[in-house]
């Protein structure tokens, strides 16, 4: 990364549950956007034995299992605005069926420390612009057609 560098777009995708400190990466990457980027949080909650590090003596994982849709987006709350929030449940995203929380959430810097504003529902296939224009749906994150 180039130092001043700034991005449309951030994709984090399963991480969140692995860092000791998620608010303050959550800072660091809406830091990384310009003007208009996204932060696209595809994340979930499942089931994760015990709430132990990876090994002794790292810090502890506040969100080790992985984080309900819910928490992220209060994490979000005072730094960014959430535009879109997605159940993500098709099988076809994971070539099974699931019975976890899985979710793609997508926040633009706040400038205001406003409170979030969500749109989408799992029952909606509607789809997001990209910085390149093509739209973004949850079956096809890249895009394709």
């Amino acid at each position: 990364m180039e130092a001043g560098a700034r991005y449309d777009a951030i994709l984090v995708r399963h991480l969140m549950w692995t860092l000791p400190a998620p608010e303050d990466a959550l800072r660091r990457w809406l830091g990384l956007l310009r003007p208009g980027g996204r932060l696209v949080l595809v994340e979930g909650r499942w089931d994760a034995p015990g709430q132990t590090p990876y090994a002794s003596p790292s810090p502890p994982l506040p969100w080790l299992g992985g984080v309900p849709a819910d928490r992220l987006a209060q994490a979000l709350a005072p730094i960014a605005r959430v535009v879109h929030h997605e159940q993500l449940t098709d099988p076809a995203l994971w070539g099974r069926p699931i019975s976890d929380e899985r979710y793609v959430l997508i926040a633009h810097p706040s400038q205001s420390g406003a409170e979030p504003t969500t749109t989408g529902h799992p029952s909606q296939a509607g789809t997001q612009p990209t910085t390149t224009g093509r739209p973004v749906s949850a079956s096809d994150p890249a895009g394709r057609s």
